[in-house]
């Protein structure tokens, strides 16, 4: 059977294909944009939610106490070689694009 002409169709269709993606950085932005409206939105919620203690160091100090409170679990060696594991089974699942990510 004869090719079919395709009058320039595929030499389109790769061209399309080989481009880098438009929407790649507006996404990005979007991302960004969406986590940090959402940091904001919860660091305001906490702030007018949470009762005045008198000033301004009375607050750092229960922002401390909340904090440690929170981290203290990831300080035992279990934990942390798990989240090590882990971390590193990502780093070896995504290996590649990261190294594109860094590299381009």
């Amino acid at each position: 059977l004869p090719p079919l002409p395709d009058d320039g169709f595929s030499h389109q269709v790769v061209s399309r294909l080989t481009q880098p993606q438009r929407g790649a950085r507006n996404s990005s932005f979007l991302r960004v944009i969406v986590i940090g409206s959402g940091a904001l939105a919860g660091l305001t919620y906490v702030m007018l939610a949470t009762p005045r203690s008198g000033s301004a160091i009375d607050l750092t100090a229960e922002i401390g106490a909340a904090v440690t409170q929170v981290a203290t679990p990831f300080l035992d060696p279990l934990v942390l070689g798990a989240l090590s594991a882990a971390l590193l089974s990502l780093a070896l699942v995504f290996y590649t694009e990261i190294r594109h990510r860094l590299v381009s």
